[in-house]
């Protein structure tokens, strides 16, 4: 009886060496083989707020001349789709790669920080007048406002 025992104690005693030798790379094991990467990317909202589709001709002094994920050429006709934080310039290519990446391939800006209020580190004011002229606020009708005004007096 005292034999069984002692072989009992060799055998829980190397079971427990071994389980705590190797439940570190087990588990690292289990572990990796249910986890996969995680894909980020903006949601739709986040790429709309953060970049504005405009004619390539429209743009003065534009950053690039060609797509720098497609290395196509842009044209003056072509319409084109600006980062409006950092102002860099793409074709359609860039929605493709919107659906794996949150930064803009060039300065690595993340679209998902762009508040609306947010003003450009490119100066966007250098569109051309003709693409500023459309988005111009009507002045207010003044003889209209006086009218009313004397009518609540």
């Amino acid at each position: 009886m005292i034999n069984s025992n002692i072989g009992n104690n060799n055998q829980s005693e190397y079971i427990r060496r071994y389980f705590n030798n190797n439940f570190h790379g087990l588990l690292i094991d289990a572990i990796g083989q249910n986890l996969s990467p995680v894909v980020v990317r903006p949601s739709a909202l986040q790429i709309r707020e953060a970049t504005e589709v405009v004619r390539f001709g429209n743009i003065f002094d534009p950053p690039n001349n060609s797509c720098p994920i497609s290395l196509e050429r842009f044209n003056n006709d072509q319409l084109v789709t600006r980062i409006i934080y950092c102002g860099h310039i793409f074709s359609s290519e860039i929605q493709t790669w919107f659906e794996t990446n949150v930064r803009c391939p060039l300065c690595r800006f993340d679209i998902r920080e762009h508040r609306n209020n947010q003003t450009s580190r490119n100066n966007l004011s250098a569109i051309n007048e003709t693409d500023s002229q459309q988005h111009t606020i009507p002045e207010p009708d003044i003889e209209n406002e006086s009218e009313s005004a004397t009518e609540h007096e």
